[in-house]
C-alpha cells in the first residue's frame, strides 16, 4: 500500500501562533493495521492555512482472516476494499511564554473503499470523513 492523504490545517487566532504536534494517520481493514503515516511537528502562524501531506507506506502486510472482506464467496474479487482511515491532531498554544500551554486533541475518521478502477485518481474525503474534538 502506498498512499497520500492532503489535510488541510487553518489556524483563525489572531494572536496567537500554534505548535502542532506530530500527526499520525493509521489505516486498518476491519481491526487489522495496514499501514501508517506520520508528519513530524511544526509551528503554524496566527490567521494562516497550510496544507500538509501525510504518506503512508507499507509491504508484504499479511491479512490473515480478512479474506471475506476481499472476496466474494465464489472466490471473486470485490470491486472494493473498505479502509478506516484515523487521524489524530494534537495542537498547542503556547499563550503567556511557555506559562499556560492549552492543549487540544482532534480525530478525523474516515470510511473508504478503495476501488481498482479509480486507484490513480484523486478521491475527496469531505463526505466520507467524521471530525471529533
Amino acid at each position: 500500500m502506498n498512499c497520500s492523504v492532503q489535510l488541510e490545517f487553518y489556524n483563525p487566532s489572531k494572536y496567537f501562533g500554534v505548535h502542532v504536534i506530530p500527526v499520525e494517520a493509521l489505516f486498518t481493514l476491519s481491526e487489522l493495521e495496514v499501514s501508517r503515516g506520520e508528519i513530524s511537528k511544526y509551528f503554524q502562524a496566527k490567521g494562516t492555512r497550510k496544507v500538509i501531506e501525510v504518506v503512508a507506506q507499507s509491504r508484504k502486510i499479511p491479512l490473515y482472516g480478512a479474506g471475506n472482506m476481499i472476496a466474494n464467496s465464489d472466490g471473486s474479487t470485490k470491486q472494493g476494499v473498505p479502509l478506516n482511515m484515523v487521524a489524530t491532531l494534537h495542537s498547542q498554544y503556547y499563550v503567556v511564554g511557555k506559562m499556560i500551554k492549552p492543549k487540544y486533541q482532534n480525530q478525523v475518521v474516515c470510511n473508504i473503499e478503495l476501488d481498482s478502477h479509480s486507484m490513480a485518481l484523486l478521491v475527496p474525503l469531505k463526505k466520507a470523513c467524521t471530525y471529533s474534538t
